[in-house]
């Protein structure tokens, strides 16, 4: 049938820190469960009802008003499956470090190593529920993402990932600071269909300190080598670095994080902007031409290493690649 829709309204569930809905945090989307109005926890058929409602409205021309202006939100022909095919979890906000470009950050107080349940709602009945009853798409076309907050101190972290495997899926992306090590991320990279990344941004205890706000730098370091020595497939481990200007912006502290790299044995990099931080503060304004510049040095470091002997893979984050060809946030 041809209608003006898209693929997160049709085929996306998110569930954030206080709502479920069909985009995240960013994006915005229509909300299905708001933890600020319902004082129950979330009604699986519920949920269903309102997403259904929510595709027969734009199927009939009845659209949400924040969609009307998205790119995304298209009039073409959409298939009648409408099955979950993309699940994305960040719905709690403890975490035990405080990174300089969190945009989650603005929403706590500190860090914390205490493992803890989400300050809402919990994930897993509902998501149970959904898989029982047949709404996550077959494994084959099922993918997911979990971040935070810190997954290794989430409560139901085990349960959700257990779950997660139960299901099977073709891609997973699992996220974490690396501080607290979890025996959850390693049975999940026993599955070589797992991403998982640490977003170090450092390559010295000094700077590492100065982003995260915690001493804990070597500790990172030595659970990086133990995920990468687990990991069925050790290129599924990702090592990032986020440039934060002001605080990491230097040649010396790309070529540290490189450096650090090497030594714990990662097969994966990449380097990103800020691009959270620059969406919401400088849309539509040009990137400081030094990040560039930064990342070409990136690029130009990591192929002379391997020039040798093959070291690692290595990327640019791609929403970071289209900030550089546009010119601008």
């Amino acid at each position: 049938m041809k209608f003006r829709c898209c693929n997160h309204i049709l085929h996306s569930i998110n569930f954030m820190l206080k709502y479920i809905q069909t985009c995240n945090e960013l994006h915005g989307g229509e909300i299905f469960y708001s933890a600020d109005d319902e004082k129950n926890p979330p009604d699986c058929e519920e949920i269903m009802r309102r997403r259904n409602q929510l595709i027969e409205n734009c199927k009939n021309g009845i659209y949400p008003e924040r969609c009307k202006t998205c790119p995304q939100f298209i009039e073409q022909e959409w298939e009648d499956n409408q099955q979950i095919t993309k699940l994305s979890i960040f719905h709690w906000l403890h975490c035990n470090c405080e990174c300089e470009y969190c945009f989650q950050a603005k929403h706590r107080k500190g860090s914390t190593d205490e493992v803890q349940k989400s300050m809402y709602f919990d994930a897993y009945p509902v998501l149970k529920e959904m898989h029982d009853k047949g709404y996550l798409a077959p494994a084959d076309k099922f993918q997911f993402e979990i971040g935070g907050g810190e997954v290794a101190i989430l409560e139901e972290f085990p349960k959700l990932m257990d779950l997660m495997l139960e299901h099977g899926f073709y891609y997973a992306y699992v996220m974490s600071s690396g501080i607290a090590y979890s025996e959850t991320i390693t049975k999940m990279l026993q599955n070589p269909k797992t991403r998982f990344s640490v977003t170090i941004s450092a390559g010295s205890r000094e700077v590492f300190k100065r982003i995260k706000k915690r001493d804990k730098f070597e500790q990172v370091k030595e659970n990086l080598k133990k995920y990468i020595e687990k990991a069925v497939d050790k290129t599924k481990v990702c090592v990032r670095y986020i440039i934060d200007e002001g605080y990491n912006d230097t040649e010396k502290d790309i070529k540290d994080w490189i450096d650090t790299c090497e030594e714990i044995g990662a097969q994966f990099l990449e380097i990103s902007l800020d691009f959270c931080r620059g969406f919401e503060k400088l849309q539509g304004q040009p990137y400081n031409p030094h990040l560039k510049e930064l990342v070409d040095y990136y690029l130009k470091e990591c192929e002379q290493r391997n020039e040798n002997s093959h070291k690692f893979y290595y990327s640019v984050d791609r929403t970071s690649e289209l900030i550089f060809e546009r010119g601008y946030y």
